[in-house]
């Protein structure tokens, strides 16, 4: 590439004759790599990526920059910038338009998602110093867990493959409200939910009757009561909060096996009072 000028010699004739002129070549266009490859959160702003070019005037329409990061060109030079408001992995392409030859920039951006977790499995309510069931959250992006705060002494949480699983047994009472910091991946978000831990202050001695089972317990408020070996003409059943309210009464004819749902009422600790003519017994069952 260059500009030629040419002088061509006549012979035969007279006198000293040139054929002149001048012919331009123009080089191909040339663009650097990019100045670096980024990996950034969504929705946090993209540092700089230049590329270098020589001959070109300018740029083409470019294609595969993540939605809300746009190409420019001035004096030589492409400047990508912006503030990505997707996720995924981009291979750009922007081609340089003016001089000589196509070609095109090229690099790779990458965007990664924020983290996310879901609601809780449960929000239970036991009474203090019994096993909890597991709680579990399902969470994408992140890494592990930082410092949970607001669970009751005895209860902890642990993460692997992307659960956060929560266990123990409380021995404090009281409505807890926890929250779990994620880490790695992107963005500030917490797991979050409620437990609720009652003292069962006043069941602790039951009246128990080997002819009478309620399972499963605890459950989500639907329990099957199996009368055992014995038959009774008539069942009595009372459903009693903490406070000391009956929530549900019923009464049941020649049955050995009744189905008591009390699921649409909170989660929480109640007693089962049971009475016929010739046993009466008093259960406590969780709900949660």
């Amino acid at each position: 590439s260059g500009v030629f000028n040419y002088s061509i010699p006549l012979t035969g004739g007279c006198g000293s004759v040139f054929a002149t002129g001048t012919i331009t070549v123009n080089p191909e266009n040339t663009v650097s790599s990019p100045s670096s490859t980024e990996t950034l959160c969504i929705n946090t702003a993209l540092t700089n990526i230049t590329h270098s070019t020589t001959s070109a005037t300018g740029i083409g329409t470019p294609s595969g920059l993540p939605n809300g990061v746009s190409a420019t060109w001035n004096s030589d030079e492409i400047t990508i910038s912006g503030t990505p408001t997707e996720s995924g992995v981009f291979n750009y392409l922007i081609p340089l338009t003016g001089g000589c030859g196509s070609i095109f920039a090229t690099g790779s951006i990458t965007v990664n998602p924020d983290n996310t977790v879901s609601l809780p499995s449960s929000t239970p309510t036991l009474c203090i110093n019994n096993s909890l069931v597991n709680i579990t959250h399902s969470t994408t992006s992140a890494t592990g867990i930082g410092t949970t705060s607001g669970l009751p002494n005895g209860v902890s949480a642990t993460w692997n493959s992307d659960e956060i699983t929560i266990s123990g047994t409380p021995i404090v009472s009281g409505v807890f409200n926890y929250s779990i910091p994620l880490e790695g991946g992107c963005g500030t978000v917490f797991a979050t939910g409620t437990i609720s831990i009652d003292s069962c202050v006043g069941i602790t001695d039951l009246v128990k009757s080997s002819y009478i089972d309620v399972f499963p317990n605890p459950s989500n408020g639907v329990y099957t009561l199996k009368l055992n070996e014995i038959n009774f003409s008539a069942i009595h059943i009372e459903i009693i909060d903490l406070n000391g309210s009956v929530v549900l009464r019923n009464e049941f004819n020649n049955k050995d096996e009744i189905i008591i749902d009390i699921s649409t009422m909170p989660n929480s600790t109640y007693l089962l009072k049971i009475n016929s003519d010739n046993i009466q017994s008093i259960v406590r069952i969780i709900k949660q």
